[in-house]
C-alpha cells in the first residue's frame, strides 16, 4: 500500500441458500395447485370425450326451406345421439317440419327428395253412398258437386286420394276423403264444397 495505509476490506457476504423443507407452506401450495390443474385438465378431457358434434339451427326454419341456417354443437346426447344429425353428413334436402332457432335437427326431419310445395292436401266429407267403395290412398277420383237445382257439375278431374277416415261403403256414417290438389284447385274445391252435396267418382285405372 501506499505510504504504508493499511486498507481494511470489508468480507462479502455469502448468501446461503435455504434448503426446502417439507413442513415449508408455500411448497405444499404449489403442489395442490400442480395436482388440482391436471385433476381439472382430465376432468375436462373426460366431458369432451362424452360429448357429440351434431346440427343444430341458428334460426327459424319453415317446412319445405332449404337447412342454410345451421352450425355444428358439441352437446352431451348419450345414446339419443343417433336421433340427430351428426357431423358425418352435411343437412340437406328440404325439412318436412318447423325447425326453431336453437333446435337440434333430427335425422328424419329432411327430406332428400326435393318436395312439391305446389300441393295441397284438401280434407272432403262425402257420405258413403257418394264415393267408391274400398276408396283407399292412391286411388283416382273425379269431384263432382251437385247444387239445389239438380244440376251436377264436374269440378276436378283425376283427383290422387292421399288418405281416407271413416267407413268407405258403410251406411251409418260419414266418410272423409283427403284429396291431393295443386294450390290453384283449391279455390273451386272449397266453392264446390260449401254450394252443394259432394260426390267422388272412381277413375277406372288398367291393371
Amino acid at each position: 500500500m501506499r505510504n504504508g495505509a493499511r486498507m481494511d476490506v470489508e468480507p462479502r457476504k455469502v448468501r446461503r441458500i435455504r434448503p426446502l423443507r417439507w413442513r415449508d407452506t408455500r411448497l405444499w401450495i404449489g403442489i395442490g395447485l400442480v395436482v388440482s390443474a391436471m385433476f381439472i385438465g382430465a376432468r375436462v378431457l373426460t366431458v369432451d370425450s362424452d360429448r357429440t358434434l351434431v346440427w343444430a339451427a341458428t334460426g327459424d326454419m319453415a317446412v319445405g326451406a332449404a337447412p342454410s341456417k345451421v352450425a355444428l354443437v358439441p352437446v352431451a346426447l348419450g345414446d339419443a345421439a343417433a336421433l340427430y344429425l351428426g357431423a358425418e353428413q352435411r343437412p340437406t334436402g328440404q325439412l318436412l317440419i318447423p325447425i326453431r332457432r336453437g333446435t337440434l335437427i333430427p335425422r328424419d326431419a329432411l327430406d332428400s327428395e326435393v318436395l312439391d310445395l305446389s300441393l295441397r292436401f284438401v280434407t272432403v266429407a262425402v257420405e258413403p253412398a257418394s264415393a267408391p267403395p274400398q276408396i283407399s290412398a292412391g286411388h283416382l277420383v273425379d269431384v263432382w258437386s251437385t247444387g239445389e237445382d239438380g244440376e251436377a257439375t264436374l269440378v276436378l278431374d283425376a283427383m290422387v286420394v292421399h288418405d281416407v277416415a271413416g267407413e268407405p261403403g258403410g251406411v251409418r256414417t260419414g266418410i272423409h276423403v283427403v284429396l291431393q290438389v295443386a294450390s290453384a284447385e283449391v279455390a273451386p274445391l272449397l266453392a264446390a264444397m260449401r254450394g252443394g252435396a259432394i260426390d267422388l267418382v272412381a277413375v277406372p285405372v288398367r291393371p
